[in-house]
């Protein structure tokens, strides 16, 4: 488990090189995205608030754990799905802030 309150504010460029031992899906070796390196690193990445209690941090990272494969640390993880269509349901009068 990682402790709480750590992680990167940022996604060095170093990391995102996928070698036969890199931790990015593409890299399909044993366990995939399950990878325990990679999703140790999807938990380092992504920040929970102190604010949860032990039992919902530990929900948390037991979702991050059984999720992992819908997460990307690379935009290379990410791939096209022809066809797919992603509508927002936007109301006429809201504001955009740019």
């Amino acid at each position: 488990m990682v402790p709480r309150g750590l992680g990167s504010d940022i996604f060095p460029d170093a990391l995102d090189i996928d070698g036969s031992s890199g931790i990015f899906t593409q890299n399909k070796g044993p366990g995939g995205a399950f990878r325990s390196a990679r999703v140790k690193e999807v938990l380092w990445q992504v920040k929970l608030g102190s604010q949860l209690s032990e039992e919902e941090y530990a929900c948390a990272t037991a979702l991050i754990w059984e999720y992992a494969d819908c997460l990307a640390l690379s935009v290379s993880e990410v791939c096209h799905v022809p066809g797919a269509v992603h509508k927002l349901s936007v109301p006429e009068n809201a504001s955009v802030r740019i």
